[in-house]
């Protein structure tokens, strides 16, 4: 009989340390510091702003890719900023670029505030004039963690 029991008594600490380092081995994998991605910066703006300053960006950090969609602690959702380079898109405003948030729902539709020149939300036709806005100094650091990642 101590025999089963201590058969038993393995098995029980045998699944019991299987199940700790399945959770240390997720946890390592999961946590957000793991990525090279957590410390770049994403500019981000909510759905009703367009602005020509970057200073009224919404940084958002620590993710594994940048983000396009973002919900902030105080419950705000941002999105992910775009640029349109084709002024007969999205014309400069004050001789300056327009940068606008945009929400992608599937490969056809796209959200984004009113713009100008019709002080309309862009077409679906005009999706492919845009562009994700990224700086200089986290594009280099997006290239850097690219680096990084490849195995």
């Amino acid at each position: 009989m101590t025999t089963n029991g201590n058969s038993d008594g393995r098995k029980i600490a045998f699944a019991v340390t299987l199940l700790l380092a399945a959770a240390v081995i997720a946890w390592f994998a999961w946590r957000p510091e793991a990525s090279p991605f957590h410390a770049i910066a994403y500019p981000c703006l909510p759905m009703d702003t367009t602005t020509t300053d970057p200073e009224q960006f919404i940084m958002v950090s620590g993710y594994r890719e940048p983000p396009l969609e973002h919900t902030l602690p105080d419950g705000r959702v941002v999105y992910a900023v775009f640029t349109c380079a084709d002024p007969k898109v999205v014309p400069l405003v004050d001789g300056k670029q327009l940068y606008f948030p945009a929400r992608f729902y599937n490969d056809d539709e796209v959200e984004t505030p009113p713009l100008p020149p019709r002080n309309q939300p862009l077409s679906k036709l005009d999706r492919a004039a845009i562009t994700r806005y990224v700086p200089d100094a986290a594009m280099q650091q997006l290239k850097t963690a690219l680096q990084e990642a490849a195995p």
